[in-house]
């Protein structure tokens, strides 16, 4: 989201989000609409396609890990 300001003739334009916030918005709207929901689907596509690494699947298993302990 922008806002935009005029200044004479021309605009100057200041996001509204950061960059992780439209990140996030985005990503759960395209799984909303795609996988109805389901982030299960939507690793599986990864997964099968080769779209995710075993380096990424590490990286996410250490993030997961991460995660539980700050609960």
């Amino acid at each position: 989201m922008l806002r935009t300001d005029k200044f004479g003739r021309r605009n100057r334009y200041t996001a509204l989000l950061s960059q992780e916030e439209y990140q996030a918005g985005q990503t759960e709207s395209f799984v909303e609409k795609i996988y109805e929901g389901n982030v299960q689907g939507l690793l599986a596509t990864l997964i099968k396609k080769e779209m995710l690494t075993p380096e990424d699947y590490a990286k996410l298993q250490e993030f997961w890990d991460r995660g539980e302990n700050d609960e």
